[in-house]
């Protein structure tokens, strides 16, 4: 996240900058969510059941599908901007 300030302050979101501000934020907030779901993992009990060890598929399946969906959020822009890239 150190670069959505030089990102804003130096290049004033011209150009490529605009899009590394947005990757930038969006792993900004996509890694608290992931670790929001590991620990639901580890402290949840009815969703502990699902993966007491952490080596169940079911947390593997879960800690994959927030960083993809987090992808999928932050490339929606681009896509939007750029018809080319939604195919």
């Amino acid at each position: 996240m150190i670069i959505s300030p030089i990102a804003i302050l130096a290049s004033h979101l011209r150009d490529a900058w605009r899009w590394i501000y947005v990757a930038a934020m969006d792993a900004g907030v996509c890694f608290p969510v992931l670790v929001g779901v590991a620990q639901s993992f580890a402290k949840v009990p009815a969703i502990r059941a699902l993966a007491p060890t952490m080596a169940e598929p079911s947390s593997a399946i879960a800690q994959l599908t927030v960083p993809a969906i987090c992808v999928a959020i932050g490339l929606a822009p681009r896509a939007a901007a750029d018809p080319s890239l939604a195919a």
